[in-house]
């Protein structure tokens, strides 16, 4: 009789156990997909708003607010030196602006400074082409000004040189 009731136990452990693993795996899956229900539609980067160099772009993320991804797409006719200028309404959110390639492949990683209102990015390398900037919330939210500034085409900078900031 004791023999049949472990055994009986056992097998609603496993059973439970099942239940919590596929409640937690769905929950990780839930709030995935709504981490961007409220992106106003450029959570990816198929949907990139365009953006014009050296003209300011506002727009808002949120790590808990649905709008977690805002993806931007610009374009370089030459090679040239771009800075980076992000602006933000509320210093101690913490985020990062990814430069991105055509493909979508990170070309850098641009981390928020937390207290600050202002990052600046300067002298980094970039070939001719189609790029995108990818803002991402990792903890709070804020309104954000984005400006790309050309330093004119550098005869120094070859096509295929891409170079992070220092």
């Amino acid at each position: 009789m004791i023999g049949k009731a472990k055994t009986s136990i056992a097998r609603n452990m496993h059973k439970l156990t099942l239940i919590y693993t596929v409640l937690a795996l769905g929950g990780c899956a839930f709030f995935e997909k709504s981490l961007d229900t409220n992106s106003g539609g450029d959570h990816v980067r198929g949907k990139a708003k365009p953006i014009e160099i050296g003209v300011t772009h506002d727009d808002h993320v949120s790590a808990y607010g649905g709008d977690h991804t805002d993806w931007k797409s610009f374009s370089l006719p030459d090679a040239a030196l771009l800075e980076v200028h992000a602006y933000w309404d509320n210093p101690s959110i913490q985020a990062v602006v990814n430069v991105r390639d055509q493909f979508g492949g990170r070309i850098f990683e641009l981390k928020h400074k937390q207290g600050r209102r202002e990052d600046h990015w300067t002298d980094i390398r970039m070939r001719d082409g189609e790029f995108y900037l990818e803002v991402v919330a990792k903890r709070g939210a804020s309104v954000y000004t984005l400006e790309l500034k050309q330093k004119g085409t550098s005869s120094g900078v070859q096509s295929n040189d891409i170079d992070a900031p220092e």
